[in-house]
């Protein structure tokens, strides 16, 4: 082991990828969610999968894909818990990932591979890797033209939970405010 395993409150603890290795299994760390991946060593994707007609188990096979990029990627932003996925309506082959970062993501033979990241934050220049740019608008980028005809969003909350909702075409960009101040789209539907 290159590590040495540990005693901690009476457990005996070793890497992961020692005892994964050990066993005949592959693994991947993906630096973008901070996800371990391990798998059967003839353990192939079915893209097939990607194309069902159930679009709710084709999107789930999609983010339970590891995102491998040919960039170095921004990380991800510290403390934030809050993970959604963003789909164009009726399809499951592209998605972005907003995490306190917004991650492009397009799937090609089995791989989800991440076209690039954008960071934006009030009174903070933008960062940008990838094939995205630091000025890019996220209403009229060409990017977001797949989302600007509707779109799902799957939320996952701090307390385990998740929600599904979905927008429809004819107000996709349509945002109003309550008497809170707060925005909201109206007519959102969630499942």
């Amino acid at each position: 082991m290159e590590v040495p395993a540990q005693n901690r409150e009476g457990r005996i603890l070793v890497p992961l990828r020692f005892v994964s290795e050990s066993l005949g299994y592959d693994i991947y760390f993906e630096p973008i969610r901070q996800f371990v991946f391990i798998n059967a060593k003839d353990y192939s994707f079915d893209s097939s999968i990607l194309e069902q007609e159930d679009l709710q188990a084709a999107r789930k096979a999609a983010i339970a894909l590891p995102i491998k990029a040919d960039f170095k990627t921004l990380g991800t932003s510290d403390g934030h818990r809050l993970h959604s996925y963003t789909f164009p309506i009726g399809r499951a082959d592209v998605y972005y990932l907003l995490d306190g970062m917004f991650t492009f993501v397009e799937i090609k033979k089995g791989q989800a591979l991440a076209i690039g990241q954008l960071f934006r934050e009030r009174r903070v220049p933008s960062i940008a890797v990838g094939n995205i740019s630091s000025n890019m608008s996220l209403d009229t980028d060409p990017i977001m033209e797949p989302y600007n005809h509707g779109n799902v969003l799957f939320t996952e909350y701090e307390d385990n939970t998740a929600k599904a909702s979905y927008t429809e075409q004819d107000w996709i960009f349509y945002r109003k405010e309550n008497e809170d101040g707060h925005l909201f789209r109206p007519h959102t539907k969630a499942s």
